[in-house]
């Protein structure tokens, strides 16, 4: 299997139901069957995206992700 590299935007777009690319975004991570990877610095950027912009809710479904291995860091 090849890995998957998933950048900040992905994550975010995939968060925010209200950015233009949402669905895609949302889609590619819940149906990728390949493992998907990310960096450290990712996911501090995402996450202080992701409170300033959809608020403590949303960052901690994204926390609870990287806690159940849906992406690896």
């Amino acid at each position: 299997m090849t890995p998957l590299v998933v950048d900040t935007g992905v994550i975010l777009a995939a968060a925010d139901t209200h950015d233009p690319d949402h669905a895609s975004c949302a889609g590619l991570l819940t149906e990728e069957s390949e493992p998907l990877v990310t960096t450290g610095l990712v996911v501090a950027e995402s996450c202080y995206l992701i409170a300033r912009q959809l608020g403590p809710a949303a960052e901690s479904t994204f926390f609870r992700s990287l806690a159940a291995g849906e992406l690896v860091v």
